[in-house]
């Protein structure tokens, strides 16, 4: 004869200890009970556990019994709740319903932001499934740690008017002083790879327009013409060239110091680190100066998967039988000039700078291996294990064994850039051509990323380069290779394949020369 199904809800509660959710679960196994739905909280010690299971009419009243007497064992409060088929089966119906991830966040979370939250999902029909706090635990002096807060809510449900719902949250986000994020959840929002900011105002804390209006005397100006922008009583666009035209003749060396001295919203070095460190891709739409936005970009140290391309266009090379040495910079970690400028030692900041070249050298070296090619460290300055102390001839015996050598630390010397670095290098280890890759396709006759009027060199002599005051290179570096007559190319190394191409004596970049 077939049993009768029960459905029956256990609540347990009390002080939280190890071994609660095993010996009771443990009792539910040994009578063959089937979980249907499992959830546990705890919140200060205290233990908030559900489990919803079925069983036959013939061990339920055993199983309760066992139950009752663990949780009596174990100082646990237990209560048991009969659900019918007809409750469960429509409960089970609602999983069909859209459910939606509600995050708040802000400095912190009181009982009035979260009251004003729910106060909506109930107004747009929505059922909280759960609440989970994402941030750590609160210590009670506020102080002792730079206060950030933040809970999840996942909801259920068909919003009534999901646009009505949206706009409530952003004018709470501003009459509260926290963030909303209404997201619906399905397998995109748990997929996603790719982070897209905004630059202004939210990877950095300013403006740049009015930061560059500010060095041009027209601050106030163009911040007037900003706020009405923003509040649409004038078209973004024509907004934005009467901006513009507010900042003729500013010098654009001020841009540079602009962008070293960004200030940068908080918490955003960590948020890059950790987005890189989880595979995800990043990006900038931004309405601003590409300028600013390639600095970002250059700003957050290696990129893994640029280390990847980099180390595959190498090989390309590599393959053909090209002997290569390779000069790296250090920059986007640490630039030695520029942290003089702000209060370093130079010498100091220039062995930083040496040291961050080193760290770049071992990435592209790892890179390289994992691409199948045999790569050797060299370095300026002592420092075995980590790479082998440079000399000319080690260099040449390594690149004729078919190995890609890796010259980092400059010159071993402060006050010498890369570019010297490189051009050195070059000419000792008697290179035929130097190879120069930039983020750019070529040189220019001005900045391209600055001046949208430069035109592009396919070539251009020394003699030239020097006259016109191009920086190519530092002009120690252009002068060494002027003298010991070293070809240079210079091309968009950023451009998957380009390597190749210039190997391939295709028409690529531009190509400096006596």
């Amino acid at each position: 004869m077939n049993q009768k199904t029960e459905i029956i809800l256990i609540n347990i509660s009390g002080e939280d200890k190890p071994g609660v959710t095993s010996a009771l679960t443990e009792i539910l196994a040994r009578y063959d009970a089937f979980i249907l739905d499992i959830g546990q909280a705890d919140i200060h010690h205290t233990l908030s556990l559900g489990i919803l299971f079925k069983t036959t009419g013939d061990k339920a009243g055993d199983i309760m019994k066992d139950l009752l007497f663990k949780a009596y064992e174990l100082d646990v409060n237990i209560r048991f709740s009969p659900i019918s088929e007809k409750e469960y089966n429509s409960w089970v119906g609602l999983q069909g319903k859209n459910r939606y991830i509600i995050t708040i966040l802000g400095r912190q979370i009181t009982a009035r932001q979260i009251a004003a939250v729910t106060s909506i999902v109930a107004e747009q029909g929505l059922n909280i499934d759960g609440i989970q706090r994402l941030t750590g635990r609160i210590p009670l002096d506020e102080n002792s740690r730079s206060t950030k807060s933040c809970i999840e809510l996942s909801v259920r449900g068909t919003p009534k008017d999901k646009d009505d719902m949206q706009s409530s949250f952003m004018q709470l986000s501003t009459d509260l002083e926290m963030d909303i994020s209404l997201q619906q959840d399905n397998m995109f929002r748990r997929c996603r790879r790719l982070i897209c900011f905004d630059m202004d105002s939210t990877l950095i804390e300013t403006e740049v327009i009015d930061e560059l209006a500010i060095r041009a005397g027209v601050g106030e100006q163009v911040k007037a013409i900003t706020e009405s922008a923003m509040r649409g009583e004038i078209d973004f666009c024509e907004s934005f060239k009467e901006r513009v035209k507010l900042l003729k003749g500013l010098d654009v060396s001020v841009m540079e110091d602009i962008a070293q001295n960004l200030p940068i919203t908080e918490g955003v070095d960590h948020l890059m680190e950790v987005l890189k460190t989880a595979g995800f891709k990043i990006a900038i739409l931004s309405g601003g100066f590409t300028y600013f936005g390639n600095y970002l970009k250059k700003k957050y140290g290696i990129d893994e998967k640029r280390l990847g391309e980099y180390a595959q266009q190498i090989k390309e090379i590599h393959e053909m039988g090209v002997q290569i040495g390779i000069v790296i910079g250090g920059g986007n970690i640490f630039r030695g000039l520029s942290g003089a400028g702000k209060g370093f030692d130079r010498v100091k900041g220039d062995q930083m700078g040496m040291l961050a070249t080193v760290i770049n050298s071992l990435g592209l070296s790892s890179a390289l291996v994992a691409a199948g090619v045999k790569a050797r460290v060299l370095t300026a300055i002592r420092m075995e294990p980590i790479g082998e102390f440079y000399t000319k001839w080690k260099a040449i015996e390594a690149m004729e064994n078919g190995e890609v050598v890796i010259m980092s630390a400059g010159t071993g010397n402060p006050f010498f850039t890369t570019d010297t670095g490189s051009s050195l290098r070059g000419i000792e280890i008697e290179a035929d051509v130097m190879l120069k890759g930039t983020r750019v396709d070529g040189i220019y006759t001005a900045d391209p990323e600055k001046d949208p009027t430069a035109t592009k060199f396919d070539e251009i002599t020394y003699d030239e380069v020097l006259a016109r005051g191009l920086k190519v290179m530092d002009l120690t570096a252009t002068c060494m290779c002027k003298e010991n007559s070293l070809p240079i190319i210079v091309f968009d190394m950023d451009t998957v394949g380009n390597l190749k191409k210039v190997m391939s004596g295709e028409n690529i970049g531009t190509l400096v020369h006596n």
